[in-house]
This record gives C-alpha cells, structure tokens and sequence, in this order.
C-alpha cells in the first residue's frame, strides 16, 4: 500500500475514533522506534500539531529508546 493511502487510512481511523467519543484527555499516537526519539517526535509534529486543530483535544507521540522497551510500555497501557 502507498505511503499517502496508508496515512490516509491511518487519519482517518483516529478521526472515526475521537468522532466516537474514545478519546478521553489526550489522543496518543505510539510510534515504534526506528529511529533517535528526537528524530520521530520532530518527524511526527506536523501530524501532532494538524490533528491536534482537527480533534480540539491534545494530541501526543510516544516512542521509546528501543522497540523492547516500546513493546513493554504498551503492554503496560
């Protein structure tokens, strides 16, 4: 699937999800560590920033320093 079509869906999910009234006080988006933390939270502000006018609440990216560590944290949400 392309990249435009993929984050299409994506947004499009997440605003069918805030639409529903499952987002609570912020909406977080986890994204897996394929690169430094400062390096996705700098990649992923725009979106943060733009779904955060979208939806009216907060909106935060979450990473970790490596993909164990990420797996961990999710488990514990």
């Amino acid at each position: 699937m392309k990249t435009p079509v993929r984050s299409t869906i994506v947004v499009a999910t997440m605003l069918m999800c805030a639409g529903l009234g499952w987002a609570e006080e912020a909406f977080i988006i986890g994204v897996a560590p394929h690169t430094s933390a400062r390096v996705i939270l700098e990649t992923y502000q725009p979106l943060r920033l733009h779904l955060q006018r979208a939806l009216g609440i907060p909106v935060e990216i979450l990473t970790a320093p490596d993909f164990n560590e990420f797996a961990r944290q999710r488990s514990l949400s």
